[in-house]
């Protein structure tokens, strides 16, 4: 599916060439939306609404990111994932997945199985990081919230921001 085609099934099309002005050309980069972003884009608010719940629910259900961008919606559930350095991550039962440190990962994943397209991490000392995945390593927009309160907000690339 487009970003086209999915903005469309929200009756949101009117706004792709806002999207694409202002750099969101996929759906996982539309994942990365907010209200205050939204409303800087001029949608409408019960536009706006729709678009923040349909995020909100596609972070709580796993979906696959092709390695061409398109995201695959519901067409495969996995109960096993796996991050870049091979760990592996189990079905929580709610939507998420947990490896045996407690660390949990919520969001889309490739045909491999690897962490690709947007996605919560949550590790068992507080931090997060919330953003772009790829082959399992954070990678593009992302936020990373340490239990220090340092916040790293920008672009990551194999893990490491840039």
């Amino acid at each position: 599916m487009t970003l086209i085609e999915w903005l469309r099934t929200m009756d949101c099309g009117v706004y792709a060439k806002k999207f694409s002005a202002n750099g969101i050309n996929s759906i996982a980069e539309a994942m990365t939306l907010t209200d205050d972003r939204l409303k800087s884009m001029d949608v409408v608010s019960g536009h706006r609404q729709s678009l923040l719940e349909r995020i909100a629910a596609m972070m709580a259900d796993p979906v696959v990111a092709s390695n061409d961008g398109m995201m695959k919606m519901g067409l495969m559930k996995r109960d096993r994932l796996a991050d870049a350095m091979g760990t592996a991550y189990t079905t929580d039962g709610n939507g998420g997945y947990v490896n045996t440190a407690g660390n949990r990962y919520t969001g889309a994943f490739n045909d491999t199985g690897l962490f690709h397209g947007q996605g919560t991490y949550l590790y068992t000392n507080g931090e997060n990081y919330v953003g772009s995945w790829e082959d399992g390593k954070r990678h593009g927009q992302g936020i990373m919230t340490y239990n220090d309160g340092r916040v790293v907000n920008g672009i990551w690339a194999n893990n490491e921001p840039q």
